[in-house]
């Protein structure tokens, strides 16, 4: 993290986030697979505390006090630390 300070996000899709896992732990890419698994969850443990994950929230109906809610939580992290926010566009997976 101190190499390469900043934003960061992660794909939901599982295999994505393992190939970035290891690339993130100094596999080069034409060695990913076949992928080791363990140092993948390995490495995803340790980059873990650096992701905060709101997913799926643009579908559900939520009254003011959980809209409020989450305002809270998305306001403290963005305070702690950087915050990406994105959403997704209709057509992606």
């Amino acid at each position: 993290m101190k190499s390469f300070p900043g934003q960061r996000s992660v794909r939901k899709h599982p295999i994505y986030a393992l190939e970035m896992a290891l690339i993130a732990d100094g596999v080069p890419m034409d060695k990913l697979y076949p992928i080791d698994v363990d140092r993948a969850f390995k490495k995803l443990e340790e980059l873990k505390p650096h992701v905060l994950v709101v997913d799926e929230v643009g579908y559900l109906a939520y009254g003011d006090d959980a809209a409020n809610v989450l305002y809270h939580v998305v306001n403290d992290r963005h305070i702690r630390r950087r915050a990406m926010i994105s959403r997704a566009s209709p057509s992606s997976p």
